[in-house]
């Protein structure tokens, strides 16, 4: 079963590219370069640099919604061998979605406590883009 379990990741990460991590389990491809660790921008301007962004072969990236956002918390926080980004930090990251109420704001996830806000949009945060994969 342990050989099952190793050619199984094995396998899956053969079809995630360079500067990309592949979450099978959600069908997304994240950006894992080292701008995703370090880049911060206004809400405005992230949108904008995820729908230019042309990593692993493909121009389809953009802002992850709050629940997709929420999906790669633990593996921030709690890296193992098998699943982990090569570039990440624990600050705060840009979402996609608006806030409702005031539509100066945005939502933004603190990666380290989980913590969902949101955010004025002339504020900056960290850009994490991501793909669907399906």
């Amino acid at each position: 079963m342990k050989y099952i379990f190793s050619f199984l990741i094995f396998f899956s990460s053969l079809f995630a590219q360079e500067g990309s991590f592949l979450d099978n389990e959600h069908h997304l491809e994240w950006q894992d370069t080292q701008s995703a660790q370090e880049k911060e921008e206004k809400w405005s301007m992230s949108r904008s640099y995820c729908r230019s962004l042309k990593l692993a072969g493909h121009r389809d990236w953009r802002l992850p919604t709050i629940s997709e956002l929420q999906s790669i918390i633990l593996v921030v926080q709690n890296p193992s061998d098998e699943k982990k980004f090569q570039y990440s930090n624990e600050n705060d990251y840009w979402t996609s979605e608006e806030f409702k109420e005031d539509d100066s704001e945005a939502w933004a996830i603190h990666m380290r406590s989980g913590h969902l806000f949101h955010n004025d949009k002339c504020d900056t945060s960290h850009v994490r883009c991501v793909r669907t994969t399906f």
